[in-house]
């Protein structure tokens, strides 16, 4: 309970959202990280896939043998083989 004594000036009580929107704000950064990692598996699966689905002489042009797939797509440099995966998976499609 607050308070008041004569000479303090009036203050306006909070809004009732201002007390929800902290734990709305982490559920919804925990949301928004759930679905980044979410997103990241479901590439990196994809990279695998389609890295799997080249021919031995091609891995060998990126320089990947088939048992380091999950390796390259996993820890190799960040993003380059899922945009190469990205890439001939879009050029396969647009054909």
């Amino acid at each position: 309970m607050t308070m008041i004594f004569p000479g303090d000036k009036p203050r306006a009580l909070p809004a009732p959202e201002l007390a929800v929107a902290s734990p709305l704000a982490a559920l919804v950064r925990w949301a928004e990280r759930l679905i980044a990692l979410a997103v990241t598996a479901y590439r990196a699966r994809r990279a695998e896939r389609e890295l799997a689905a080249m021919d031995d002489h091609m891995l060998a042009d990126i320089g990947v043998s088939r048992s380091q797939i999950f390796r390259a797509v996993r820890d190799g440099r960040p993003g380059d083989l899922v945009r190469l995966a990205d890439w001939h998976g879009a050029r396969h499609r647009a054909n």
